[in-house]
Order: C-alpha cells, then sequence, then structure tokens
C-alpha cells in the first residue's frame, strides 16, 4: 500500500471591492431660444454633488468609506414643447454633452485607494413641466427629471452611475 500525504494549499485571499454612489444635491442654469412654438434649442450647465461610497472586502475584513463626487456637465438639445396652446408647457429634450467627473479618495484597511475618473461626452433625456405662476407674468415653476448615460473609467475599475436628476425651481421667459 502506498500512501501519499498532501499539504494542504493556502487558502486564496479573497479581494472584493464596490463603488456605488447615494443621493446628491446641485444646481444648474439652462437658457433656451424658441425657434417656433413648438421647438427651442437649450444649453445648460449643471454642478452636482453626489456621495460615492467604496466598500473595500478581503478575506473577513471589511469597511465602508464615504467621499463626495462632483459632476459638472454641459449639456445642449433641442426643446420639443408637447403642449404649445396650452398654459402648462410640456418639454421633452434629448440632449448631448461633456461632463467633467471629480476624483475620489479613500483609506480603508490601511489601504489607500485614489480613484481618478476620466471626463466623458454624455446623452440623455429630459421631460419637463413649466407652469405660469399667473396670467400676465412671465416667471414660470419649472420642474423635471433628466436621465444622464454617466460611465466614468478609473483604471481596472469602471464607475457606473447613470443619474436620474430630479429638479425644481423657477423658469423667465424673456
Amino acid at each position: 500500500m502506498v500512501m501519499r500525504s498532501q499539504a494542504a494549499a493556502p487558502p486564496a485571499i479573497q479581494e472584493r471591492t464596490k463603488f456605488t454612489t447615494d443621493n446628491g444635491q446641485g444646481l444648474e442654469a439652462a437658457l433656451e431660444y424658441h425657434v417656433n412654438d413648438r421647438v427651442g434649442i437649450e444649453g445648460r450647465v449643471s454642478h452636482t454633488r453626489f456621495e460615492g461610497i467604496f466598500t473595500f472586502d478581503i478575506d473577513d475584513n471589511w469597511e465602508m468609506g464615504d467621499d463626495d463626487l462632483t459632476v459638472t456637465s454641459l449639456t445642449v438639445g433641442p426643446d420639443f414643447h408637447l403642449t404649445p396652446t396650452s398654459r402648462l408647457d410640456l418639454f421633452l429634450t434629448p440632449f448631448l454633452g461633456y461632463a467633467k467627473v471629480g476624483d475620489l479618495n479613500y483609506t480603508l484597511l490601511g489601504r489607500s485607494f485614489n480613484l481618478d475618473l476620466d471626463d466623458q461626452f454624455t446623452w440623455g433625456l429630459a421631460l419637463g413641466l413649466d407652469v405660469p405662476l399667473g396670467e400676465a407674468t412671465p416667471w414660470n415653476l419649472s420642474f423635471s427629471a433628466r436621465y444622464m448615460d454617466l460611465e466614468a473609467d478609473a483604471g481596472t475599475h469602471t464607475v457606473g452611475m447613470d443619474p436620474l436628476f430630479i429638479g425644481a425651481g423657477f423658469a423667465y421667459d424673456f
């Protein structure tokens, strides 16, 4: 009878990282030139600060940290006014733009992580509603939801954000 002994291989180190974004807030400004009652051209600049959450998990140890992630974007696109004869102005805006994405820095479990996120071209779609504040005033309440395709690369990590911006503010017709 032949007996063989086998040494157990050391367990492999399981390293897992995860990046997510959470709620944020920001400011934006837009200008629109009305070509006619149904179509306008809109330019928009926005600056938004999200909470970036990074989780580092190695074997049985894990730690989570957060840092502010800033996204500054400049977009342009046609505004299609869907209700031109109504006082309520429902509009749809497909857009193209450029997004500058900030960097993130974390120190977790004694290791430093720097996610140097790349800026990128982007696209998206907005749906909004302008509600006049009175009969003879140029002021409106403006509500919108904007989806922006946003995926930032950081070396070997790809950060998919795809934010949905919900906005409320004032609009002035001039």
